[in-house]
């Protein structure tokens, strides 16, 4: 379940969007809005209705996390397997990482 906590609208999106301490200082100083559940409960729905409408939904909040670990997996292998050529000891790594539990006693067990 997605929760909203508060609605903000900024004219200048180069605000948010930019990592500069001078940017980040002067959106500190904007009105950020009501908190969410301070808005007209009909207001409230729609926003709901048009996130849901555009995928913004429970389905989502579940697969963000899920995909966040599988891509952080994927690079992790990448990077074992990057250095594998010079400590071969990653390799092993990256072998038990890719295959399941009986494929890894086969390979221990050889």
């Amino acid at each position: 379940m997605i929760v909203l906590q508060n609605v903000v609208y900024h004219s200048n999106a180069k605000l948010l969007r930019s990592k500069s301490a001078e940017n980040d200082y002067q959106s500190e100083g904007l009105y950020a809005g009501p908190e969410f559940a301070n808005l007209d409960e009909d207001l409230q729905v729609l926003f709901e209705r048009y996130l849901d409408e555009r995928g913004i939904n429970t389905a989502l909040a579940l697969f963000v996390p899920d995909y966040i670990e599988y891509k952080e997996q994927k690079e992790y292998l990448r990077w074992l397997e990057s250095k594998s050529p010079s400590y071969p000891e990653f390799g092993l790594h990256v072998l038990l990482l890719n295959k399941s539990v009986t494929d890894v006693k086969k390979f221990v067990a050889a």
